[in-house]
């Protein structure tokens, strides 16, 4: 309370000594006001009539300035119609401070800009229309419960990112209470005098030219050179072991295979990988490298019997001065098991070790290439122009007025991203496709041919070759650095590895696949580098040290009508579904001090298809715990992420029961998620009681500053499994007895604690008996 009272105090002079009550304090803040305020940017409304919209407002003599550095002075060049005072000699006079280091704000009342709008402000609009500062959701910056809730004009705070392409808005008052966020993108067009501080948004669409690639090789080298970050996670001094096979590109029209183990010590060893679709089918291309033609390609590969993206391939990388070049359609025998399970062991190092890796994006198959002139793409609708005052070049000065000569004015443009990713750019092929995941998250650098232009994409930043503004807001996720060091770090942020195996397992999941038994082995390189940093057991997509969170996975609603595929995982991992998965947000902001078990695993194992895979496949897994176990039956889909109401009971005599579904003693309510539409008519249920987490959130109401704590208890829906059935249906095992059934999942749930309290529950649990999930 002190630093408060201090705090008020240094505003408000003659504020008494004594620390006031909590409402005092509060009465002779809104008693001083205008004093707290008096150099705020709200005027009383003008008497006079605005400026015409067809004349700009001239200049007067006492016309304002602004700094341009070295102690000069600028007079501010003519107002537009289009922009109020009071944000022409403001935010705009500063660049909407997206030239400083620091955050930007000011002042500014709803009323203000209700006003400045009427009157013909466009930024005023902006704001209005981005931010509502009359919103009365409050979150507070830290857990003291004597912050006040905002009386007055809140403080508009713009947060620059990204290179000045992106800036943050958010409204906060002097005591550090803050509303909703926005998020806006910010460019130029190329000849605007702004062009010299705003990335432009001119997209190179000749992305096969020379000169595209030569402003790519110019990405490479500035990556290489200058990203310290980049540079010291490819220390390529450390040694590594090459692939079996590349492509040989110094001539790029005769191609050739070669063994590396021809490759001298002291020739360059650098090579580039290409990640790629294959196209529709399950057939094996022709072209691809078999035992009958691998004598063949040693010797040279016909170009113009490859495929279009492969041949764009050997043409980029001789083009950026690269002699081989991996890909794996001909650098792995297609028809030999031994050879591609070899290989795919050490898939994770080809694209971990390559010194650029091509994705070509825009290719929906093999035969298709990539290196094909891009049409334009039209900006945005909703998009907001604004005069941007260019910052004073030095040297530019007077003689007559000892004042800096009028800067430039030059023109940016302004458009709100979208919270729910409705204006997101339409996924590329690759992004469909669950092998291209890992071989661009395993590359240290990619240069990406996408459907509108080329990007480069390293561990530091994805941005436009050429220069144009990137939109990064839905960049595939980087992975830590952690995983690319060489010497793998024990001192690594478990917690932050954690959440980073979940964003990869998010990004992941929804991608296809076109052999089922692929789900795991696609992302097996990638669960590699994470064992090697987190140092925990792998189980079929989980790990033992973080087991009873990672169980509590649940399906999308974009997937859960998707039937579940034959078997490639036990039930209670999620690569036993089809589609995207997550975790619950509580789960998810969930550190280990932060939830309370009430199950024990008392064993965990999978069964591997090939033992020389340790992170492929699985044909068999089971999990042995000991929990709680209580009745459950699903109810209908009431929430917008697809959740059901769940109903649960404890009675013994309803645990047992022979009648389906059907759940007769008291009981309370919680809100699950089905994995697989398929199996909603399953009965009878059992849930068992794994977690309890907290989760704190904001308050709402004007008046409620500060957090909630609410603690979740979270449940897995079990039905048994149709192993202990001799005619494999449903019907055949209505009632089951404990230690002799096997479950599988079918879903989870939670309640909130007070629930479990109001029913009496909460110290009364059933006993934890043991079941075996499958």
């Amino acid at each position: 309370m002190g630093q408060y009272v201090s705090r008020v105090a240094r505003l408000l002079p003659g504020l008494p000594t004594a620390a006031p009550t909590l409402f005092s304090l509060y009465k002779l803040m809104l008693s001083f006001r205008p004093a707290l305020l008096r150099n705020g940017p709200t005027p009383p409304p003008s008497t006079n009539p605005p400026a015409s919209p067809h004349e700009p407002t001239q200049p007067s003599s006492d016309s304002p300035l602004i700094d341009a550095g070295n102690c000069k002075k600028v007079p501010l060049p003519p107002r537009p119609p289009n922009i109020c005072g009071t944000c022409w000699e403001g935010p705009l006079a500063n660049q909407l401070g997206l030239l400083s280091r620091d955050d930007y704000s000011y002042l500014v009342s709803e009323y203000t800009l209700q006003r400045s709008t009427a009157e013909g402000c466009h930024w005023c609009r902006f704001v209005l229309d981005a931010l509502d500062p009359s919103r009365t959701v409050i979150v507070q910056e830290t857990e003291d419960p004597y912050k006040l809730p905002c009386e007055g004009e809140p403080k508009l705070v713009l947060r620059h990112w990204e290179h000045q392409s992106v800036f943050q808005m958010h409204f906060a008052s002097f005591m550090e209470f803050k509303t909703s966020k926005s998020y806006v993108n910010v460019w130029t067009i190329r000849d605007d005098p702004a062009a010299k501080f705003i990335p432009h948004n001119d997209l190179l669409l000749d992305v096969g030219s020379r000169r595209t690639l030569g402003l790519a090789k110019e990405c490479i080298h500035q990556c290489a050179h200058e990203h310290g970050r980049c540079r010291a996670i490819t220390d390529h001094s450390v040694s590594h072991t090459l692939p079996t096979r590349l492509i040989d590109c110094a001539d790029p029209l005769h191609p050739r295979l070669i063994h590396t183990t021809g490759i001298a010590k002291q020739d360059d060893k650098a090579y580039v990988a290409l990640s790629y679709v294959w196209g529709a089918g399950n057939t094996r291309p022709a072209y691809c490298t078999t035992s009958a033609n691998i004598s063949v390609y040693t010797e040279g590969i016909g170009f113009n019997e490859l495929p279009g993206t492969i041949r764009d391939a050997i043409r980029v990388t001789h083009d950026l001065g690269f002699r081989y070049l991996w890909v794996d359609g001909l650098c792995i025998i297609q028809d030999s098991k031994e050879d591609k399970h070899r290989e795919i062991r050490y898939m994770r190092q080809i694209y971990r070790y390559a010194s650029l890796t091509i994705v070509a994006a825009s290719a929906s198959g093999a035969t298709e290439g990539f290196l094909q002139e891009r049409s334009y793409a039209p900006p945005p609708t909703e998009i907001l122009a604004l005069p941007f005052i260019c910052p004073q070049q030095p040297g530019n000065t007077t003689e007559a007025s000892g004042y800096a000569e009028q800067p430039q004015v030059g023109t940016v443009y302004l458009h709100q991203r979208s919270t729910d990713r409705s204006d997101s750019p339409a996924p590329e092929h690759v992004d469909r496709r669950a092998w291209c995941f890992q071989e661009l998250v395993m590359s240290p650098r990619s240069l990406i041919f996408t459907s509108q232009t080329v990007v480069f994409r390293c561990q530091t930043s994805t941005v436009n070759v050429g220069g144009a503004h990137h939109d990064g807001w839905f960049d595939t996720q980087r992975l830590p650095d952690e995983l690319f060091e060489s010497n793998h770090s024990t001192r690594a942020d478990r917690y932050k590895i954690w959440r980073a195996w979940w964003k990869a397992v998010v990004d992941y999941s929804p991608r296809s696949v076109s052999f089922p038994s692929d789900k795991l082995v696609a992302c097996g390189g990638v669960a590699e580098e994470f064992h090697r940093t987190f140092g925990s057991d792998y189980l079929a997509g989980l790990w033992r040290d973080s087991l009873l969170r990672d169980l509590l996975w649940r399906t999308l609603r974009s997937s859960a009508h998707l039937p579940r595929p034959r078997y490639r995982a036990p039930s209670w991992s999620w690569a036993a579904v089809e589609g995207g998965v997550e975790l619950p947000d509580s789960i998810w902001s969930a550190k280990a001090e932060d939830a309370g078990a009430f199950a024990k695993v008392v064993n965990c194992s999978v069964g591997l298809e090939d033992d020389t895979i340790p992170f492929g496949a699985v044909d068999d897994g089971s999990l042995v715990m000991r929990a709680p176990l209580f009745c459950c039956a699903w109810g209908d889909v009431n929430g917008e992420d697809g959740s059901r109401i769940v109903s649960i009971a404890t009675s013994q005599a309803d645990l047992n029961s022979p009648k389906r579904g059907t759940i007769k003693s008291e009981k309370l309510y919680g809100r699950g998620w089905i994995d697989s539409e398929s199996d909603s008519a399953v009965a009878p249920l059992r849930a068992a009681l794994l977690l309890r987490t907290r989760q704190y959130h904001a308050k709402t109401g004007f008046h409620h500053g500060g957090m909630d704590r609410e603690h979740h208890w979270w449940f897995l829906v079990l039905a048994p499994s149709s192993h202990n059935k001799p005619d494999n249906t449903e019907a055949s095992n209505p009632g089951y007895e404990i230690g002799t059934t096997a479950f599988r999942r079918i879903g989870v749930f939670s309640v909130l604690q007070g629930a479990m309290r109001d029913m009496g529950w909460e110290d009364t649990l059933p006993p934890s008996v043991e079941i075996v999930i499958i």
